[in-house]
């Protein structure tokens, strides 16, 4: 049996979340009457951002994993409705995938650090690790200051020690990769 996948867009999460501006998204069609249809743009952030007060605990890697947006039945149960200030705010809410599913991460690849490593990527490092793997609704409850390279690298220490197993294991898992491809480019 197979695993599902499904994407995870780090560099536009990272990018939305930091730069606060333009970002790519998905346009959603609503049709309300048959005449009357309008679109609205949602990104993967936003589903995140504004998933139920329930999901609090839950980071953006392990929320890609086990939900995704869908749109609302009467049925919805109110603890899979999405808060106010979601763009699809009255016609969405967020499901549950049957079986967990693979996040493949696209847009940048968190880098593996060692004390050789230069510290624009013990930053990207930072960045990428606490926007993955530490629940957030905001880039402040990462980072106190999103535009200081150094407090990135302070909260990212801060937290580490504070990991589950299971971040602690895919972390593992991505450093493995950079392992194995550091030493098939050395030839062995």
């Amino acid at each position: 049996m197979s695993a599902s996948c499904t994407s995870l867009p780090v560099y536009d999460v990272l990018h939305e979340l930091i730069q606060n501006g333009t970002h790519s998204c998905n346009l959603v069609e609503l049709q309300e009457a048959e005449a009357n249809v309008t679109f609205r743009a949602a990104s993967f952030l936003d589903d995140y951002i504004f998933c139920p007060s329930s999901l609090d605990r839950m980071n953006i890697y392990e929320f890609a994993m086990a939900c995704f947006r869908r749109k609302q039945s009467k049925s919805a149960a109110t603890t899979d409705l999405i808060l106010p200030g979601h763009p699809l705010f009255n016609t969405h809410c967020i499901g549950h995938h049957q079986t967990e599913a693979v996040p493949v991460i696209t847009g940048v690849r968190m880098p593996y650090v060692d004390s050789k490593t230069p510290s624009e990527l013990v930053f990207k490092r930072a960045k990428c690790a606490l926007a993955l793997f530490k629940p957030f609704r905001a880039v402040l409850d990462l980072v106190g200051k999103p535009a200081n390279e150094a407090a990135w690298i302070d909260a990212y220490v801060q937290w580490e020690p504070t990991r589950s197993s299971f971040v602690r294991e895919v972390m593992a898992n991505m450093d493995d990769y950079h392992h194995g491809t550091a030493a098939s480019a050395a030839g062995g």
